[in-house]
């Protein structure tokens, strides 16, 4: 299981942290002990290298799960902190 901070936000919904990665969604629910998005297509991951910021919206894949979104960006997250990669 993912050890994510999730901090709800003043505004809505919830952020999730884990190592550099943030998600935000407005809903979700407990599911197999993964937090099961409510509204899919309303969330969206991010990570800051560099003060630049990288991100992807969930519309295109329509993942189902933090955990699977957290996994797409992940590798992402890892192209770019590759030793000798620049941001």
């Amino acid at each position: 299981m993912y050890q994510f901070s999730i901090k709800k936000q003043e505004s809505g919904g919830y952020r999730f942290e884990l190592d550099g990665i943030n998600i935000l969604t407005d809903e979700y629910t407990m599911q197999d002990g993964r937090h099961k998005l409510t509204n899919p297509s309303k969330t969206i991951a991010y990570f800051n290298l560099n003060d630049n910021i990288y991100g992807i919206s969930n519309v295109p894949h329509n993942f189902a799960t933090v955990e699977d979104l957290y996994d797409s960006i992940n590798q992402q997250y890892h192209i770019f902190t590759q030793p000798g990669k620049t941001a």
